[in-house]
């Protein structure tokens, strides 16, 4: 094999190219720095790219101009997109490519562990000319579970010009012959969705465990949870239901979650992935009240909560208005525009007071105490604020019930 040198070049890139130029093997009859290359014309040509670069880093002339520069750029374009179908082993990587001038390419993608090393590779395939964007795929199996991994697209087009698409990274999903901590978690479906925000839920599964850490991992797309909620002590008595509100969402957005638990060895169990979309902003919304069920119900107490948004709305006077007269605590935002007119009446209607200027989002809860035992009580969270004429407004949340126990 002959090749030839220009004086510029160092000794040591000629003797570089005669061993890489070599052919490898029957099966890779062209081959160039760990590439293996179908026709001699395309492996010169990545050849002469790699070389163009290596010398412009070590010092060297190039022949490069700005116009051959401007002709790599337009004659091929190729961006990574997200991947799809992500399986505990297997994904679906996705491409586009923009020829511009090209007539032909050839596409593939690259994978690996860490960004900058993608050792992988998909099958090649040849695309010919259209307009405008086009979108190719290639699925690939025998991932490993729960295993972040980057990957990018790559087009080589018929000029020997190619185009790299932006690394960008995925997890795959679980493998639950892999989960061995000693309890397990199950998503449940997010609740209390609005344009900003939204409650995530889940459920433990104890076992053995007399605790577990838990919380939530979310983000906007499903290869990608890098948010997370804080991690939360639960012991087994407390129960197997929990959920925590997450702020701060983009409006009319699609999120995804799991939730995630760690035993007191320090394994994790994974759920599954749920996806939940966040409503579309409404300019001067007026707040939005939400009253839970009562728990812990005593012959003479019972804990209630709730939460209050106030949306576009300031300086609200968030209560609690709770009793034994339904009709009462049914009609106090028919019969008041401001709180301090509510008259507590003994045990027929009574109010607490949770927050005399509240701005935004919160979640209340209060244990109420000596209640008449074996008695049905009724309850509900409310609002007083100004509304977009600037009047008072008193806004009542559903009204709830319970009873206490005999004893």
């Amino acid at each position: 094999m002959k090749l030839i040198f220009t004086t510029q070049l160092h000794t040591s890139i000629a003797v570089l190219c005669i061993g890489l130029f070599l052919p490898t093997s029957a099966s890779a009859e062209y081959s160039f720095h760990g590439r293996t290359f179908d026709t001699q014309a395309e492996m010169q040509a990545y050849a002469s790219s790699y070389l163009s670069v290596w010398k412009e880093l070590h010092g060297y002339d190039t022949d490069s101009t700005e116009s051959s520069r401007q002709f790599t750029k337009t004659g091929l374009e190729i961006t990574t997109r997200n991947v799809t179908d992500i399986t505990k082993n297997g994904v679906r990587f996705v491409g586009l490519i923009d020829f511009h001038k090209s007539k032909v390419a050839r596409i593939w993608f690259e994978y690996g562990f860490t960004p900058n090393n993608l050792v992988y590779k998909t099958d090649s395939e040849v695309l010919k000319t259209k307009t405008g964007a086009s979108p190719f795929d290639r699925k690939v199996l025998y991932l490993l579970p729960r295993t972040t991994y980057y990957y990018r697209a790559v087009g080589l087009n018929e000029h020997g010009t190619y185009d790299y698409g932006e690394v960008r990274s995925f997890t795959t999903g679980v493998d639950s012959s892999l989960d061995t901590a000693l309890m397990r978690v199950r998503t449940g479906s997010a609740t209390a969705i609005d344009n900003n925000r939204a409650t995530l839920r889940g459920t433990i599964d104890f076992r053995k465990a007399e605790y577990s850490y838990v919380w939530f991992e979310y983000g906007e797309e499903e290869s990608d949870l890098y948010r997370q909620t804080p991690k939360t002590l639960v012991y087994k008595l407390q129960g197997r239901n929990y959920e925590y509100p997450i702020m701060k969402l983009d409006d009319a957005t699609p999120y995804y979650y799991r939730m995630v638990g760690q035993d007191s060895e320090g394994d994790l169990s994974y759920g599954n992935t749920v996806r939940f979309t966040t409503l579309r902003y409404v300019p001067n919304e007026k707040p939005k009240i939400v009253t839970n069920k009562a728990k812990d119900i005593q012959a003479h107490s019972a804990t209630l909560s709730g939460n209050i948004d106030m949306n576009d709305s300031r300086n609200g006077i968030a209560f609690l208005i709770y009793g034994e007269d339904q009709t009462a605590i049914s009609n106090i935002a028919k019969e008041n525009t401001r709180y301090k007119d509510i008259r507590p009446r003994g045990d027929a209607v009574q109010k607490v007071t949770l927050d005399a200027d509240l701005d935004t989002y919160q979640m209340f809860t209060r244990t109420i105490q000596y209640l008449d035992l074996n008695t049905k009580h009724y309850f509900a969270l409310g609002v007083e604020y100004k509304n977009a004429e600037g009047d008072n407004v008193v806004l009542m949340g559903k009204t709830q019930s319970f009873t206490t126990t005999k004893r």
